[in-house]
């Protein structure tokens, strides 16, 4: 199909609004090929440092339906990569934010933390709780009997931008970022309920 074929079928348009941008994000995701719901999954990374950057190893729900649960093993902000945050995101079955369970892990400098070298970040997702792990210790645990069991699929991603860093964005001249991923293991459990 022709980039004019392709403009007209799906209405793009060049109206002078668009300006490229001197930075861009990059994603990871198994969505087109593997999704699950209960079990275990852990990356071993190597985040970048900088102002703006915006690193994130997560769960997100295969199909938006009821709850929307959104687990995040680890997010972590470039201006302060010593801090990691482990939340669970989910709605009502109105579709209402309800509130988030989110826990903190730090480690080394606030200005390195833990951009030094890789570094393991993993969840236990079972039907009433999770469990993050940091370098295989359990860093939190949420219990509740209404924690989600939906299709989730798995998502690496290095955002640049975003309102997790508050809306910073690198400084001009700014060196390449590299979000490092070694490896991504899911295992998922057979449900025995």
């Amino acid at each position: 199909m022709s980039a004019d074929t392709l403009n007209d079928k799906y209405d793009f348009r060049d109206d002078g609004a668009f300006s490229p941008r001197n930075w861009t994000s990059g994603i990871l995701t198994s969505y087109d090929s593997f999704k699950f719901a209960l079990g275990y999954a852990e990356a071993r990374v190597k985040i970048p440092a900088g102002q703006g950057l915006w690193q994130a190893f997560w769960l997100l729900n295969g199909y938006y339906v009821a709850q929307q649960p959104e687990i995040n093993i680890m997010e972590a902000r470039g201006s302060h990569p010593d801090l990691a945050y482990h939340t669970y995101h989910r709605r009502d079955n109105d579709g209402a934010d309800l509130p988030q369970e989110q826990k903190i892990t730090s480690y080394g400098t606030p200005r390195v933390g833990y951009s030094d070298a890789f570094h393991t970040f993993g969840v236990h997702w079972e039907h009433d709780r999770i469990t993050w792990y940091v370098e295989g210790v359990q860093a939190h645990t949420y219990s509740d009997p209404d924690v989600g069991c939906q299709i989730m699929y798995v998502l690496l991603n290095l955002a640049v931008g975003g309102n997790l860093d508050e809306g910073r964005v690198p400084q001009p001249g700014s060196p390449l970022a590299e979000f490092e991923v070694d490896y991504v293991r899911v295992h998922q459990v057979t449900d025995t309920k």
